[in-house]
């Protein structure tokens, strides 16, 4: 089972990476990088997702993912499995 996240509105990014400490409900306080260059990547838990890279949005990789939705917000997954 995933645990989904909604941490960033991307239409607020001005800059092209954005550091953001989040607390997150099932595992606690999280430092995630977000960099912007012709796609968005998110470093999240060590792993480097890149939502919509190769059509894959959520983009998953080792047991976490992030996705963007159609209102431009990044979420972040968690597997809890």
């Amino acid at each position: 089972m995933w645990a989904w996240y909604d941490i960033y509105d991307l239409k607020k990014m001005k800059v092209n990476q954005k550091e953001l400490e989040v607390d997150l409900e099932s595992i606690g306080k999280q430092n995630i990088l977000i960099t912007k260059a012709n796609f968005y990547t998110v470093i999240f838990k060590g792993v480097a997702l890149t939502p919509k890279l190769n059509g894959r949005n959520g983009f998953e990789k080792d047991g976490v993912s992030a996705y963007i939705d159609e209102d431009n917000h990044l979420w972040v997954g968690v597997n809890e499995n």
